[in-house]
């Protein structure tokens, strides 16, 4: 079963930074953020599905993030998906992505 996305503004620092994937819904989509695990920290990954393809960019190590260096992530991913498959019409102009 999917977890429910937390809205922006219920994020806490211990959900940004910890070692446990989550979900966060801001006005223009829902992004799953991933945390990697390695022997120097752990780097957190935003990822979102567009047709069929995963895209990934990166957020932050753990300790750096909070809410405003999360929503330029997703907004540079988002940035990313647009150029990569040229669709323009990923999310409509009230933020929703299209059925």
């Amino acid at each position: 079963m999917a977890r429910q996305a937390i809205w922006y503004g219920q994020l806490t620092d211990e959900v940004l930074n910890g070692s446990t994937p989550y979900r966060v819904r801001l006005s223009y989509g829902v992004f799953s953020i991933a945390p990697k695990v390695t022997q120097s920290g752990i780097y957190h990954y935003s990822l979102k599905r567009h047709k069929g393809r995963l895209y990934k960019h990166y957020v932050g190590k753990a300790g750096e993030i909070d809410a405003e260096r999360l929503h330029q992530a997703t907004m540079q991913l988002l940035h990313k998906i647009y150029v990569a498959s040229g669709d323009y019409d990923l999310v409509d102009h009230r933020g929703r992505e299209p059925q």
